[in-house]
């Protein structure tokens, strides 16, 4: 199984963050547009912003949400994955449209096989039994994922990491984020990513936790690349890939 960590700013879109902005994150723009899967059937995308957690029965949905109803993408999926990944982990299909933590990543990627979105419910603290609960259900994700036979899949986290990264930051500067951002990118940059990391950026303000708790059980044991790092405006958005044998 092949796999991806990328972000999901609605800014990373150049309609979103205008000309003045979009030189800003042209490198991971770059990185996620470059993400190449060979021989795969379809990806499956694992965001930390559902309204609940489940498997999007569809991959449709809209920036209406942030008051951009025009940025909207549908893309194939593959009801065959939908269904057994649903009954193997064991959550609901769900019947809405797909939130920002899928969209962005799909309007950057542009994939060319179907893609199949799940997601993790929001949490709205980041105290650290919540970041520990998503990390567990990512555990589990990550399980039931690599319990799917037949189907060659590639795991894309989608990510955003501390959004308290400078006192500009949409959650302002939290004291140990920078200090965790840079064990993350430091642990990466050796091709590793530790499940218990993934809970103490949570708690540093990510969103992430349960998202790269799954990447980091999905592919433990194998080499990670990290392809891009930034945090142009207090948030950090990193890019990162790796691969392991069936």
């Amino acid at each position: 199984m092949a796999g991806a960590i990328v972000p999901h700013a609605p800014v990373l879109l150049p309609p979103v963050s205008g000309d003045a902005n979009a030189p800003r994150t042209a490198e991971v723009r770059a990185a996620i547009a470059g993400l190449e899967f060979e021989d795969i059937d379809a990806i499956v995308l694992l965001s930390p912003h559902g309204v609940e957690t489940g498997v999007y029965r569809t991959t449709a949905g809209s920036l209406e949400a942030f008051g951009l109803p025009g940025i909207r993408a549908t893309h194939p999926t593959d009801d065959e994955t939908v269904g057994e990944l649903s009954s193997t982990w064991r959550r609901p299909i769900l019947d809405g449209r797909v939130d920002h933590g899928v969209l962005v990543p799909l309007l950057c990627m542009c994939p060319s096989v179907p893609m199949v979105a799940t997601s993790l419910e929001e949490k709205r603290s980041f105290d650290r039994p919540s970041m520990e609960e998503s990390a567990a259900e990512g555990r589990r994700f990550a399980e039931a994922l690599g319990a799917l036979r037949g189907r060659r899949l590639a795991l894309v986290a989608s990510c955003n990491t501390s959004a308290g990264l400078s006192p500009r930051a949409p959650l302002t500067e939290i004291e140990e984020a920078v200090e965790v951002e840079e064990r993350l990118v430091g642990d990466l940059g050796r091709g590793r990513l530790s499940g218990a990391l993934a809970v103490e950026l949570g708690v540093a303000g990510s969103c992430a936790a349960g998202t790269l708790a799954a990447f980091a059980a999905a592919f433990a044991g194998t080499d990670i690349q990290l392809r891009a790092h930034d945090a142009p405006f207090g948030v950090g958005y990193l890019v990162a890939t790796a691969a392991r044998g069936s």
